[in-house]
This record gives C-alpha cells, sequence and structure tokens, in this order.
C-alpha cells in the first residue's frame, strides 16, 4: 500500500513540475516572463506569386454523381452496368431510371445509348482515354456497338420539376445478357450529341437512390415487375491539358485545376510596423508561436459555379520550386465555406513551419480534394499590384515570449 501511494505522490509531482515548466506564464517554467497575443492583418503585398495549375485527370473514387452533357467544351458520358439480372424471359423492353441530383441549363436534352464492347470498365479508374488503369479504349469516349444506337429526347421546358429520366433499352440487348449469348455484358454508355452549354447530374450507387433497372416478364400468366440496382457506373470526361493565360486563376474540379502562392512575411518590409506587435528582429520573427493563420481568397462569383458551398481542400509545401506533385509535405485537409464572397483557408501549420525556417518557403499549394467529381469551379480574384486591399490576404495569429 505504501509502495502504491508514493508512485501517485512521485506521479503527481513530475506530471505538475513538467506541464509548470512548459507554460511560460509559470513562474517556475520561466521566472519573469509572460506570453503576449498578437494579430496581424497582411494585405496582398505578401503575396509574392499566384497561379492556377493543372492536376491529373482519372476517375473519383467514391464519387455519388453522374454527369450527362456538356459545360466550357468538355462532354461527359456515364458508362452504367447491370450484373445482377433474374434469370427470366423478358416480356417488354427493360426501363433504365436514373434520378436527377442537380441540372445546369437543361431544355431540351438529347441523348443516345449503346451497348459497350469488348472492354469491362472500372469504375474507380475509367477515362475517357482508357476503360482500367492503362488500358486504352479503341475509340476514345468509350467503345460502343454504333449501329445499335437507341436515341430519346427529353424536354425540361414543359416540365423543369422533373426528378427522374427513364428510358427504354431493346429487350433483345438484354435479354442476350441474362442468356449470355448476342452481346457480352460490358455495360451500356449513355451519352449526348447537345452541344449546347448543359448538363444534369444524377445520383450513382454510392448514394440511397442508385440508377435501376426495372424488367418485367410472365409467369403463371401474370405479369411480374422486378427493379435491379446498377453494379458498376461512373462517367468520364473529354478534358484535355491547355496552358492557362496567367489571369486564368480558379480552383476548379473538371478541369482538375488546383492553385499555387507565395506568401513571404518579410521583416525588412517597411509597409508593416513589426515593433508595434512585438517583433523587434528578423530572430523575434522566426520564433514566434502561430496560433491561427487564415488566408482570405475573394471570390469572383459572378463567373464561378458550384454545385455545393463546400471546399475540401488540403495544403502542401513543395520540396523545391518548380515543384514536383510527388515530392511535398502535406498538411491537413480543411472543409472550408465561403464567408462574405471569400474562402477561409486554415494555413496555421504550414505558415509556422515557414515563419520558423523549419521548412523552405517554396510557396503553398492549395490542393482540390474534389478533382473530376462534377464541374463546380471557382473563379478567385487575383492581386491587384494598383491596391493593396484586393487580392489575397493572411491573417496572422500569435504569441510571443516577453
Amino acid at each position: 500500500m505504501y509502495n502504491i501511494e508514493k508512485f501517485i505522490f512521485c506521479f503527481v509531482f513530475i506530471t505538475f513540475f513538467i506541464v509548470s515548466c512548459t507554460n511560460r506564464n509559470s513562474t517556475i517554467g520561466f521566472p519573469g516572463t509572460n506570453i503576449e497575443n498578437h494579430e496581424m492583418n497582411f494585405n496582398n503585398s505578401v503575396i509574392k506569386n499566384m497561379y492556377t495549375y493543372e492536376d491529373s485527370v482519372r476517375a473519383f473514387p467514391g464519387n455519388t454523381k453522374l454527369i450527362l452533357g456538356n459545360y466550357n467544351d468538355i462532354e461527359a458520358r456515364i458508362l452504367l452496368r447491370f450484373t445482377t439480372l433474374p434469370q427470366v424471359k423478358l416480356e417488354e423492353d427493360p426501363i433504365v431510371i436514373l434520378n436527377i441530383n442537380n441540372m445546369h441549363y437543361p431544355k431540351e436534352f438529347n441523348i443516345k445509348i449503346a451497348a459497350i464492347k469488348d472492354n469491362l470498365f472500372s469504375e474507380n479508374s475509367a477515362t475517357w482515354d482508357t476503360y482500367t488503369g492503362n488500358a486504352t479504349w479503341d475509340k476514345p469516349g468509350g467503345d460502343f456497338h454504333e449501329d445499335e444506337i437507341m436515341e430519346i429526347s427529353f424536354n425540361f421546358a414543359e416540365n423543369d420539376s422533373i426528378s427522374q429520366l427513364q428510358f427504354p433499352i431493346k429487350k433483345e440487348l438484354v435479354q442476350s445478357w441474362i442468356d449470355r449469348t448476342i452481346f457480352d455484358n460490358y455495360g451500356i454508355i449513355i451519352f449526348t450529341d447537345n452541344k449546347t452549354e448543359s448538363f444534369i447530374e444524377f445520383y450513382s450507387t454510392e448514394t440511397f437512390q442508385p440508377p435501376r433497372i426495372r424488367l418485367s416478364y410472365l409467369e403463371s400468366d401474370s405479369l411480374h415487375i422486378v427493379y435491379r440496382n446498377a453494379n458498376n457506373d461512373t462517367f468520364i470526361h473529354d478534358f484535355k491539358y491547355t496552358t492557362l493565360e496567367e489571369k486564368d486563376l480558379i480552383i476548379s474540379n473538371i478541369p482538375p485545376m488546383s492553385l499555387y502562392l507565395k506568401i513571404d512575411i518579410d521583416y525588412e518590409d517597411h509597409k508593416v510596423d513589426f515593433n508595434e506587435k512585438g517583433i523587434f528582429s528578423p530572430e523575434d520573427l522566426k520564433r514566434i508561436n502561430v496560433n491561427q493563420a487564415y488566408l482570405y481568397i475573394p471570390i469572383d462569383e459572378s463567373n464561378s459555379m458550384r454545385m455545393n458551398d463546400r471546399f475540401n481542400l488540403s495544403i502542401a509545401i513543395p520540396h523545391e520550386y518548380p515543384f514536383d506533385l510527388l515530392q511535398m509535405w502535406h498538411y491537413p485537409a480543411t472543409i472550408d465555406s465561403l464567408r462574405n464572397g471569400e474562402m477561409r483557408i486554415n494555413v496555421s501549420v504550414p505558415m509556422q513551419q515557414i515563419i520558423s525556417k523549419n521548412r523552405p518557403n517554396n510557396g503553398l499549394l492549395i490542393l482540390n480534394n474534389q478533382h473530376n467529381m462534377d464541374f463546380s469551379h471557382t473563379q478567385i480574384i487575383g492581386k491587384d499590384e494598383n491596391n493593396l486591399n484586393i487580392g489575397p490576404r493572411l491573417v496572422l495569429r500569435y504569441s510571443v515570449l516577453k
């Protein structure tokens, strides 16, 4: 019993001593010292470089959306596959049912449906050029039986509250899937020849409203109806890499675009009175403790198009500049929403690393974690050289030991 009490006493004493010594306000740890908290607001003068760069085109795993249509000269097509079909003799043309999540200006929408041929697509890696991994389609955009295309039109101008698209596909096609005869079941491709800027977002199999197929068959002289969910689905798009103009500052899902910028807080910058904020030398600046650092990036709402108001971002410091996307230090993801027309991004950890010179200041990558998910894009208002208050700004809250 005595040994237990002695152990508890020692544990409590050591814990108290450690906590006291690491507390800068403690007279045990640092006699005669205290901590001062400050906040500094930096205008766009600390932004030394800023531009958009293109990331890779790939499938977005676990995507809850299937997109059909065109936007900004980019076409999107849907791939569907139904594999858990009952062993029955079909009575009527099956009906494919797609539940609508969102729409962008469709009026009259023409769609085409065809059976995919020869290649089994992967929903986690299919792209416009490949059906799985590095295996390429014979024809970019998907290989399908071009002599067996089914077409149907929908008029949204007459009914803008429609929540589903339902369209038939040929009974012979689906029956051959069931019987494993004429057509191997590689699924179907859905596309449109609309050249106008319009598209529809449908719910995918990762949601509670997945694509379904309606099957009818006779049994004991009675017509039976059954539904089956799609087993594999994805969408592909034909974006190709381009060279953006410097003024094109965007964070975008499709095309997959992220942002690079360099923030340079320089003690010799005469626009900032560091002395009023408890910093009297470059070494003082290096030793500050960053409590919070927020980067505010203004948004041009009139030239943006978002399917939601939240951003899933992460931050990285490249090992060197020019940067290699495979060589960087990553920092926690941040999910941010718009605040008064600005995107607020938590950059506390990377700014501490840069200010303390634990990492080289090769700039920051604002990585978009929703690349290839949908057509959302956000136009950014860049730095105005003639007006320091237009463009990105930084708010830094920190502590100094006095």
